[in-house]
Order: C-alpha cells, then structure tokens, then sequence
C-alpha cells in the first residue's frame, strides 16, 4: 500500500497546481490612426509616418490609415511628412494590452510668388559708373516675371530691364551712371521692380565727378633734378604737352580707362608708361628718365650665326659737340665700313659689317672690335661679334628620295655596325631597326618628305656627322622626327634644317619610350620650324627615356618652335609607373611661342622626371602655363636641380622663371629676365607662378605686374627684390643643396629702381657654369 502511495502522489500534485494556475497579462500594445487634410478632413494617401524611438516607419494607404503593432510600452512620437504639406508631428504613448488611436491633421502647402532684392540702395559717387542689382525669387511658385519701369533721368541705365527667374535662383542687372549727363551736381531717383505681383522701390544716388586726369613731374634719372620741355605724348586721344620750367605736365578732362604716357627728350631715353584712371581720379606721378651715355653703340652684340653675311650697328653721338671715333681691332674674316669719321652733335652713323667666312675653319667664334671716340667726353666702347661656320650639305650625299638596297658596310653587330653613308642607306634602316649603325658621311636629306624610322630599338651612331634639312609632312603616321619611336639609343649626331608639322614630333624623335638620347644637336636654320601638339625640338613625347647632353639652337630670330604642350628639349613627358628618368646637361637657345604649356626644356610633365643641370636662352611667348624650364607639372614626383632660365616671357596667366604652374620641387636654380603679364593674370612668380616649392634658388626675374610674387613656397630663396648680396645670403644658408652652387664664381644683377638709383646685385653661378 505504502509502494502505490509513492507512486500517486506526485501525479495528484499536478492536476492539483494545474487547476490552480492563473491568465499571464498582455506584454505589448499597439498604435493606430488616421492621417487627414486639416481643411478638407479627407484622408492622405501616401504620407510617411515615423516612429521615434526605434524610427519605425510606415506609408498610409488608401483611406490615409497607419498602424504599428506590438510595441513596447512606453512614450512614442510621431512624425508625419507628405508631398504638398507641411510636415506634423505627435506624442502618443502606448499602452499593454491595448490599441492607442491618434489621428494625425497635416496642413497643405500654399504656393507663394516672392522675390528678394539684393540692395534697394545704390550710391554711384563720383567715381563709380556701373553697380549690379541683384534679384531672387525666394518664392515656391515657380518661375517668376519680373520686369524694371521708372527709369526717367538720362545718367541711369539698366540692362536688362526685364525676364524670368526660376524658382530658387537669381538675377544681376547691371546698373550703369554716366557721370556726363549729370545737369547738377548731386542727384537721386526712384524706379521700381515689379514682382510677383508686388512692387518694390529702388533709389540710386550719384554726384558730379571731380576732374579726371594725369599730373606728373619728369625727372632725370642721376641727378634727381626736374627736367623742362621733354615732350610729353599721351593715347589715345593723341594728346601733347611740354614740361615747365619745374619739370611738371598736366593732363586734365580725361575719361576713365588706361592710358599710355610716352616721354622725349633730346639727350635721354625714351621712356613710356602705361597708367589706368577711375573716374573723379587725377593721377599723380614721376617720370624718371636717364640720360644718354655720350656715345654709344646699338645693338651692344651683332651675332652673324650660321646664315648672314652682312649686318648694320649704328653709332650714337649724344653729346652736344662734334665727335670722332676710329673702329679697330678688326679680325680678317670681317669688314668694316666707314672705320673712322666725324659724327655732328646728337647724330647717328650706321656701320655696315660684312663676314668672309672662307678665312675661319668650320666651328663659332667670337671677336670684340674696339669702337674709340673723342669730342665732348672721350672713351671706348667693345662691341662683341659672333659667328658660326658650319660644315654645309655641299659637304654631304644628297638624297634622291630612293632607299638603297644595300648599307656601305658592317654586318648591324655591336662591333660591326652597318655603314651609312647615304639618305638611302638611312632608309633602308627601317627594315633593320633593332640593329647598329653607324654614319660615315654627313647626309642631305634634301627637303623631301622623310618617312620616320618607326618603332627603332637599335643604335645609331652619328659619329659626330651631321643629317641636313630633314622634313617631315604625313599624315599616316603617328609620331614624326627622324625617328618615330624611339626605344633604342641615338649619339653623337647633329641634325641642322628641320621642318616638321604635326603631332607628336621632334627633329630626332617623335616619341622616345625606353629611349636614350645622348651628345645630339638640333639646328633650327632660317626657314625651319617644329610645330604641332606635343613637339619638343629632341622628342615630342617622352616616357622612362634619357636625353642627355643635347643642344637645341636657332641661328635666327624668329620662332622655331610652336605649339601646344611644347619644349624646347621635350614636348610631353607621359606618365610612367615608378620610372624616373632624367633630361641632364641641356641647352637651348631658340625662340619658342604656342599657346598653353610652354616650357624652354620641357612643356607638360605628367610623368617621373629630373631636369638636371639645363639651360634656356631665348623668348617664350603664350597664354597659360609658361615657364622658363617648364610650363606645367602634373605629376608631383618630378625635380628641376641646378638648371637656368635666361628667358623672356609674355603669357597671360600661370606664369614663371623657371615654371609657369606644378607640383615640381626646384631646387639650386636661378631664372633670369623680365615677364610680361597679361592684365587680368593672376599667377606670376619670378620662379613659379603657383604651387612649386622651392630649395636654396633665386630669381632676377623682374615684372611690373601687380600680381607678382618674386619668391614663393621657398626654403632660403631670394631675390633681386629682397637683397643686395644674393650670392652672400645663399652661402650663408645651411642648406643639402649648397654644393650645387659656385659661390666664388659670381656675377652681378644689373637694375633701377621706382625712383631711378641704380642697384647691383651680386650673384652666384652653378656649379656647372664656366
């Protein structure tokens, strides 16, 4: 009995708590409504109702309804947004157990024309002429109409008077006074903006202008003194007036705007000056004029190159007396005519000098005669003369446009080139391009139409032997030079007479690309001309190639080399992964001019480049992106190390010495010469018009632009602006980049300032430099 017992009690137990056991309560509740038009009760369809917290969220259907379901109990907020109204929010908490209604009103947006005038005032002065009138439609109606009436005095013009503005955007009307038509001397007026239905009152104030002119007092450049009846001309309006006895002039009822001011005086140079006015403005300013040496020559050089055989200096008495000179020192290769004579006070004699160059050997030379005169003062004068005799295409195998069949010799082995000796054989590389050669003859390629070597890996040699008038027209090839693209090595080779038109184009190759170019030399005769896209006078474009001691010259004066993306060793340096490559101990001398990035060594880096130890002499002339090594650098791994630029340069904006704009780090190089700066420019350095930095440089670079800066982003750098002694401040520095310098070898920076003392500047030269 006590056994079953054991067994019934525990299942007694559990009918017993079972029977016993009570409801559990409801945990969550829920929320719901109705989302409606305030005005009109109807339902909303499609608004977007929010939770918060947990940002539940859900849309409202047809009859405008929403629900959330099994929410924890607790304060919610409601936040409700539709299209078309203003956006409503509620607090609601949600209760255990139960369904919580919380209907929700929203108010529709009405559409409002407005508009939003930037100044209802307006105050010309006496100067200014033009004001702007700014209108906004601030509304949400969409676009507006607008339209100007009242304008009814004849000194106040607007432009336009009338239009549309969209919804959220704005309006400049110009506002124009003409201070002439003034009849007193202050007046106002009212005139209306009508808008968006509505009208608003604008007032413009304006007073009769003072005098508008140009006063100055002319002044001698060594003695400070005021200098009478110089003759002062002014344009436009071709306006005259001599200096009084206290040097001073005076320009008066002139209209705003820029002017040029030129001053002459026997006895002086010439100066002129260029000088902008504001209406109401009487400009006060000194002119400082140096006086004449005695006696002088011009040009100071003659440099009768490689192509002329005669040329004219002229002689310049500016003294008052009577004055004879005798020309000496005459080397046996020129002739002089007249050597000696009598010359009137403040006359001219002009000198005729011809060359015979069957006296000198092939080479350049150069000769200072000595120009000895006597009369009011006495002294000498050297002038310097330059010539260069090159071997000539008489000297050469001229082509007749045939290709041989066969090379004067060799096997194309590194130790057995193939011989050429002839254009034909220069040719006939074409079909061997990964072989050596070697030139045993100068070759005349006789101006006809050269089809480029493509695609040459091979080597060749010229052996010091020059490739005359290679010309280049085609159209059905894709880089154009003596070689097309170059990923061999080109030495020792002059090429003279390049006429080249295209793109992608150098007299030695279109393209270098894994190339090396090493002792080559570019002569840019009379008649030549490189000019394209991407033209270099070495290489147009180059990647992860070597140019090295190459010279690119002119022996005339005009431009060689045009273009865009254009250089005087290299056009375009494309982008190369990782390769640094360099262009190292070159010089140029030539005329280059184009349009964007211009540079004298290189136009537009976008690749891993070092310029080291380069040189530019020559005019650059563009509109963007100038410089006197290189226009523009894009890449931000590229250095300029110890180079020079001797560069005049005329562009309108990004512009400098040594760069016009980059990434490039300068470093030890100096830039030399004078910018000339369009008006509006706004990037002008003596070494880089923006963003390069530079180490241990300096600039003689002079411009009178007011937005230029002499030196920036610099690091013990300085210029012929800021010191006396720049070699001094630079040995001084402590700077990594000293041994790049020659701080005994020194020349001296030659200028005058503002009020017309003279200033010297001592100077360093590069390691390099003789």
């Amino acid at each position: 009995m006590k056994k079953l017992l054991f067994y019934l009690f525990p299942l007694l137990s559990i009918f017993t708590f079972t029977a016993c056991e009570e409801e559990l309560p409801e945990l969550y509740g829920d929320i719901c409504g109705i989302v409606y038009d305030k005005e009109t009760s109807e339902p909303i369809r499609g608004a977007e109702v929010i939770l918060v917290p947990g940002n539940k969220t859900t849309v409202t259907g047809f009859n405008g309804q929403y629900e959330f379901k099994n929410l924890d109990p607790k304060q919610y907020e409601l936040q409700v947004s539709a299209t078309g109204y203003n956006s409503n929010s509620r607090q609601i908490t949600a209760i255990a157990g139960e369904s919580v209604t919380c209907d929700i009103t929203m108010t529709a947006i009405k559409a409002v024309a407005d508009i939003e005038l930037g100044s209802n005032n307006f105050n010309f002065g006496s100067i200014h002429t033009e004001q702007t009138l700014v209108i906004t439609n601030i509304g949400n109606a969409g676009a507006v109409n607008w339209e100007i009436t009242g304008i009814d005095v004849a000194w106040l013009k607007a432009s336009p008077t009338s239009g549309t503005i969209a919804q959220g955007k704005k309006v400049s009307i110009k506002l124009m006074a003409d201070h002439s038509k003034l009849a007193t001397d202050e007046a106002s007026t009212t005139f209306i903006v009508n808008a968006a239905g509505n009208s608003y009152a604008v007032r413009a104030n304006i007073n009769k202008p003072t005098v508008t002119g140009i006063k100055g007092t002319v002044k001698d450049a060594e003695s400070g003194d005021p200098i009478s009846e110089c003759i002062v001309k002014i344009t436009p309006g071709n306006g005259q007036k001599s200096t009084d006895q206290s040097g001073t002039f005076k320009f008066d009822e002139l209209t705003a705007g820029e002017y040029t001011i030129v001053i002459e005086k026997n006895g002086y140079q010439k100066k002129t000056e260029t000088v902008t006015i504001a209406t109401g403005e009487m400009k006060d300013m000194d002119f400082i004029i140096k006086p004449l040496t005695r006696f002088a020559v011009s040009p100071e050089a003659i440099d009768f190159a490689s192509d002329k055989d005669e040329l004219l200096f002229t002689l310049m008495n500016n003294s008052n007396s009577e004055t004879s000179f005798t020309i000496s020192d005459i080397p046996e290769w020129l002739t002089v005519s007249p050597t000696s004579g009598r010359m009137d006070a403040t006359s001219e004699r002009v000198i005729v000098a011809e060359v015979d160059r069957k006296k000198v050997a092939n080479g350049s030379f150069s000769h200072k005669i000595r120009i000895s005169y006597s009369g009011q003062t006495q002294g000498d004068i050297l002038l310097e003369v330059k010539l260069t005799k090159l071997q000539t295409s008489a000297d050469s195998d001229v082509w007749d446009g045939k290709i041989a069949k066969e090379f004067a010799g060799g096997s194309g082995a590194k130790f057995d080139p193939y011989i050429v000796k002839t254009g034909g054989q220069l040719l006939l590389a074409k079909d061997y391009s990964s072989k050596y050669f070697k030139l045993a003859n100068n070759i005349d390629l006789n101006n006809k139409n050269w089809l480029p070597i493509e695609d040459f890996s091979g080597t060749l040699d010229g052996n010091g032997y020059t490739i005359y008038n290679l010309r280049v027209e085609r159209d059905d090839i894709s880089y154009r030079g003596l070689i097309g693209q170059l990923s061999g090595t080109v030495k020792n080779l002059t090429v003279s007479g390049v006429k080249i038109k295209g793109e992608n184009i150098g007299a030695i190759a279109g393209k270098a690309n894994y190339g090396t170019i090493d002792n080559c030399k570019v002569i840019l005769t009379d008649g030549s001309m490189l000019q394209g896209t991407c033209v270099g006078g070495i290489a147009g474009e180059v990647s992860s190639s070597y140019i090295e001691n190459c010279t690119v010259e002119s022996t005339y004066n005009g431009v060689a080399i045009n273009g865009s993306k254009v250089g005087g060793i290299a056009g375009y340096i494309s982008y190369s992964y990782n390769e640094v490559r360099n262009i190292k101990d070159c010089r140029v001398n030539c005329n280059i001019a184009g349009e964007s990035y211009i540079g004298g060594i290189c136009g537009y880096n976008y690749g891993r480049i070092t310029i080291n130890s380069c040189e530019y002499k020559g005019n650059i002339s563009g509109t963007q992106y100038v410089g006197g090594i290189m226009g523009f650098d894009y890449s931000s791994y590229s250095d300029i190390i110890a180079c020079k630029a001797m560069a005049n340069i005329e562009a309108d904006d990004y512009i400098g010495g040594l760069i016009g704009s980059g990434y490039t780090t300068i470093i030890a190089s100096y830039s030399y010469g004078e910018i000339t700066a369009a008006a509006g420019a706004r990037y002008i350095g003596g070494i880089s018009g923006c963003n390069s930095s530079t180490r241990l440089c300096y600039s003689t670079t002079i411009c009178n632009h007011s937005k230029f800066v002499p030196i920036n982003n610099s690091n013990n750098c300085y210029s012929v602006y800021d010191t006396a002694n720049i070699a001094e401040k630079m040995e001084e520095a402590i700077s990594d980049y000293a041994d790049y310098w020659n701080f005994n070898n020194t020349w001296t920076w030659q200028g005058t300032t503002a009020d017309g003392k003279v200033i010297k500047i001592v100077c360093p030269r590069l390691a390099w430099e003789k």
